[in-house]
């Protein structure tokens, strides 16, 4: 390093990025180390493959401290794929905890875009996985992730939560939620807030309401809760959810139907 730094240019600078790790530096916190301009020094990241610029944040991280993030990550992701067989993804939160609590919320970024572009993982604003990860239900477990399922089949729009499917099943929550989530990615269930809605009964209920409302006509909370005999605490949920997926738009009290 400090032949790097005696070497001047961009050696110089390439060896205080690198001496931060993945941390990296700030265009201005790399300038007063220099004495370059914020001019000069993007112009050296973007010509140069050893070292990443995060535009937005202007930060300078050496490629090799980014790939031994993402090996990181990759090695945490394996660990909780081992420990949690029936679950399919991971919180999205809890790796970056596990692997970059004490770096800069752009790096860990930047670490799970170049996973995702090199296609080891899967990832979205939630959730994460490896691509290779695949789950492998035993006939038990699958029988049991068939329960949940028929429990919130029969509930219909009046939707059980998830401590609701616990105390039904007798079943601690980490397994219960690890079926929910499979179920959730299969399709089968729908979130709506807090409660959970089989897919069957959500098709039956658009249906339903594209038959009795066409587009352009009102729909209250009232009318809703009469449409579908529901009481407030079902109707509010869902009337939020036809909003997120654009069947309705809000407008103060009332909805339209788009």
């Amino acid at each position: 390093m400090l032949k790097q730094l005696a070497a001047g240019g961009d050696q110089r600078r390439m060896a205080f990025v690198r001496r931060t790790g993945a941390t990296g530096l700030t265009l201005a916190e790399l300038a007063s180390l220099t004495g370059d301009s914020d001019a000069e020094l993007e112009a050296f990241a973007r010509r140069t493959p050893e070292c990443v610029f995060l535009g937005p944040a202007r930060r300078l991280v050496a490629q090799t401290a980014l790939d031994q993030l993402c090996q990181n990550i990759t090695m945490t992701l394996e660990m909780l794929h081992r420990e949690r067989p029936r679950q399919p993804d991971l919180p999205r939160e809890e790796i970056r905890q596990r692997t970059a609590h004490d770096l800069p919320a752009e790096v860990f970024q930047q670490a799970v875009a170049q996973l995702v572009r090199e296609q080891r993982v899967f990832a979205d604003a939630r959730t994460m996985r490896l691509a290779s990860h695949q789950i492998q239900l035993s006939a038990a477990d699958t029988a049991l992730k068939q329960t949940v399922e028929q429990l919130c089949r029969q509930a219909g729009w009046h939707m059980p939560t998830l401590p609701d499917l616990c105390r039904l099943t007798s079943r601690p929550e980490g397994h219960v939620l690890a079926d929910v989530q499979l179920l959730l990615t299969e399709g089968r269930l729908v979130r709506v807030g807090d409660f959970l809605l089989h897919a069957e009964a959500a098709s039956e209920l658009l249906a339903r309401l594209r038959q009795a409302k066409t587009k352009g006509e009102t729909l209250d909370v009232g009318a809703f809760k009469v449409l579908f005999d529901l009481p407030r605490k079902y109707a509010i949920p869902l009337l939020e959810w036809l909003d997120q997926t654009g069947v309705t738009r809000r407008y103060g009290n009332t909805r339209l139907m788009a």
